[in-house]
């Protein structure tokens, strides 16, 4: 369920490494008699229909009602904060897959978690066509634990016994969180949002939350969504706002598609804060008034705050006269800088964190490698901005709302081109620009002024082409033995720009990087201030590690081709990283191995039919319901796909249907050619396949289907390896 994993995120992104100890579900039983009360017997009219519209007699399911209520209180003098949510949802089952669907939830344990109590209350029921009503007991749910960033939780699942094809489920999925202070004046409550359509089409929704009246709301209707509206209690000190919104269609979730840029969407945030803590630069407006713009002088003040001067400016400036002292100029130095940052923020002291902790990426802290970088390069009088733009997938720039929804760049203007920072993890390299960013406005400022002087100039963001965005992959395959169908191949992968962030994931950790990232810097100590018999230890671990990450990487090898080949993958060997693609001189991460497959030949009599499309990666499949496109088109980002196929012919065999893996459809949304030879004993293909741009109108779908049908086409060809004779 999607209440699941929201409650998940929002209790992780309060806590890191902490304690917990789990209660179940409906830990208070007098409160969870009230609970069941307020939804089943106190609930709007519209939970008492059985009844759907015609219209909707072939969808899967309806749902019949569904209500959100949020409440965000403090009580007088204690200093604790309170916020409850209440999800309830009533729908019709027509179709076996809803019953599946449902037949099965998963919900978060009660506990505590350091400043943080929760409970978790839940209810299930089913009504039957004839009125008949089960509630389904919770004594027999499955404990089960789970672990996310480091905290234990228990999960229990729900199983619905009796759920048929036609039956209503109405059920409820309650949290009431109890949030400590301390001595703390502000407290920023989990953003909410709500999308406004469902896989199945709504009769019935509303979404309500009261709040004290001292407390500061932002609130955003977006793509047509329609706004709140406010009842003062003043008796009780606090305002209610609802939306209440009928007859819903459903929206299916098209391939590329940013929900949040689509469908009518709302969202939210409650801020706790005293008078002296509200003066902060945040966007919180005035207590009580909902906020729904933020204005620019809103935002410099927020990036005066945030992009302060640093203090830690003097550990990169010391580093830097170490070790380039002798650089005059201020293209060298603005790169220099870079990596040199990227060095003691990911590698100098990483090594005992990977033996100590396992081979977890370090922390990015966009805000303070910006502020440390652009100290420096203000420092050095080397000319940059500062920029700051909202994700496309959330909105535009004209949209924010939340101090959450930001981002950031540095751009540097010191050469003929300006070149972009953007990610600042261990794999960064100077000149990559933000995949969320391209082709959006963004604000920008001078980072060589003082921050008083800043004032906000729009710009757009380029989108890196297509070509810069480049997977090439080289297969040779070798028929092993013809009876088994199994293959060797030997592969080389080089991809450049994004995407490459997924292979250097799961298939580098900082052993691979090591020896280039100290070459640099050899002064550096290996284990940073460690004591003699803790560096023993180190050692020995050291040891254990890299005796078994071979393994590991294998493994993770295995899985990646599993999921991109439709061949079955018997074993991968002899993986090397050629290049890890960390460095702008070199951005292609590079790697070979061997793959022994199996799945692409089958016997007929005495020859054998070779499905040539399985032997590269698995394509795109649109089928008849999606051909028309309602929304428009949102990719990750512009990108090629070449393919170099080799596939050595048996002796005493010649292939036919050679013709047949010809294409070549292309147009100004992208493209798929492929072509075929037979040179030397060998077979030899080449594909391509691409993508021109990251957005594309949603009038252009056509377009995009003429090459992605192609290629999906190329995958069923099958050529015929025929025996001699």
């Amino acid at each position: 369920m999607k209440y699941l994993l929201y409650t998940v995120l929002a209790i992780t992104a309060i806590t890191k490494s902490v304690q917990s100890f789990a209660e179940g579900i409906n830990p208070d039983k007098k409160k969870a008699g009230e609970i069941a009360a307020l939804m089943w017997k106190q609930s709007d009219k519209s939970f008492k229909t059985v009844k759907t519209p015609e219209k909707w007699n072939d969808e899967s399911a309806v749902i019949i009602a569904k209500e959100h209520f949020l409440s965000y209180r403090k009580e007088a003098i204690v200093s604790t904060l309170n916020y409850d949510r209440y999800n309830h949802y009533r729908i019709k089952l027509q179709s076996s897959n809803a019953v599946e669907k449902y037949s099965e939830f998963s919900v978060t344990g009660s506990g505590t978690f350091q400043n943080l109590k929760f409970n978790f209350y839940a209810g299930f029921k089913i009504i039957k066509p004839g009125g008949e009503e089960i509630i389904i007991s919770l004594k027999d749910m499955v404990k089960e634990k789970a672990e996310l960033n480091g905290s234990n939780l228990d999960r229990f699942k729900i199983a619905i016994p009796g759920l048929e094809v036609n039956d209503i489920i109405d059920y409820y999925i309650a949290e009431q969180r109890v949030i400590n202070l301390y001595s703390t004046k502000y407290f920023s409550f989990d953003p909410a949002i709500f999308e406004l359509h469902d896989y199945y089409p709504i009769m019935h929704q509303k979404i309500t939350f009261d709040v004290l009246r001292r407390c500061f709301i932002n609130l955003k209707s977006l793509n047509g969504a329609p706004d709140f509206k406010l009842t003062q209690d003043a008796k009780n000190d606090k305002n209610k706002y609802s939306l209440i919104d009928k007859d819903r269609e459903r929206v299916d979730e098209d391939l590329w598609m940013h929900n949040y840029r689509a469908i009518p969407t709302v969202k939210f945030k409650v801020t706790y804060a005293s008078s002296m803590a509200a003066s902060a630069p945040t966007f919180i407006g005035r207590p009580g008034v909902l906020k729904s713009k933020v204005s620019q002088e809103e935002i410099v003040s927020f990036m005066k705050y945030a992009f302060n001067r640093s203090y830690l400016i003097y550990d990169l400036s010391d580093f830097m006269k170490k070790y380039y002292k002798s650089i005059r100029d201020k293209e060298e130095l603005a790169e220099k800088a870079f990596y040199a940052l990227r060095f003691i923020d990911h590698s100098k002291y990483r090594e005992k964190n990977v033996l100590n902790y396992g081979n977890r990426e370090s922390a990015v802290d966009k805000y303070k490698f910006i502020r440390e970088l652009s100290d420096y390069y203000k420092d050095k009088k080397i000319k940059h901005e500062i920029l700051i733009g909202v994700p496309r997938y959330i909105s535009g720039i004209n949209d924010l709302i939340l101090e959450n929804e930001l981002t950031y760049m540095i751009k540097v203007n010191q050469g003929e081109k300006p070149v972009y920072l953007s990610y600042f993890d261990t794999h960064a390299y100077y000149g990559e620009i933000d995949t969320d960013l391209q082709g959006t406005e963004v604000y920008a400022v001078d980072g060589l002024l003082p921050s008083h002087g800043w004032k906000l100039k729009k710009q757009r963001v380029p989108v890196v082409s297509s070509e810069n965005n480049k997977t090439i992959s080289t297969f040779s395959y070798t028929i092993d033995d013809l009876e088994t169908g199994l293959l060797n191949a030997k592969v080389k992968k080089s991809v450049q720009g994004a995407g490459q962030d997924y292979y250097q994931k799961y298939l580098t950790d900082f052993y691979t990087i090591k020896k280039e990232e100290f070459k640099s810097y050899p002064e550096e100590a290996e284990f940073y201030k460690t004591s003699k018999k803790k560096k023993e230890l180190l050692l020995k671990k050291r040891k254990e590690y890299l005796s078994e990450r071979d393994d590991s990487f294998s493994q993770n090898l295995k899985t990646m081709l599993e999921n991109d080949l439709a061949l079955d993958i018997e074993e991968v060997s002899d993986f090397e990283v050629v290049q890890t693609g960390r460095f702008h001189e070199t951005p292609e991460f590079i790697c070979n191995y061997n793959a022994v497959v199996k799945g692409a030949l089958k016997k007929v009599g005495k020859n054998y039919i070779l499905e040539v499309g399985k032997l590269i990666d698995e394509q795109i499949q649109v089928d008849e319901a999606n051909k028309t496109r309602g929304f428009d088109i949102y990719m990750p980002y512009a990108r090629s796909y070449e393919y170099n196929i080799d596939l050595k012919i048996p002796e005493g065999f010649q292939v036919q249907g050679l013709e047949k893996l010809n294409f070549d459809v292309e147009n100004e949304r992208g493209g798929f050619s492929s072509s075929a030879q037979i040179a030397d004993g060998w077979l030899k293909l080449k594909s391509t396949k691409k993508y021109m741009s990251n957005f594309e109108k949603k009038e252009t779908w056509g377009e995009m289907l003429e090459f992605i049908q192609a290629a999906d086409d190329f995958a069923d060809v099958k050529v015929l390896l025929k025996k001699n004779g």
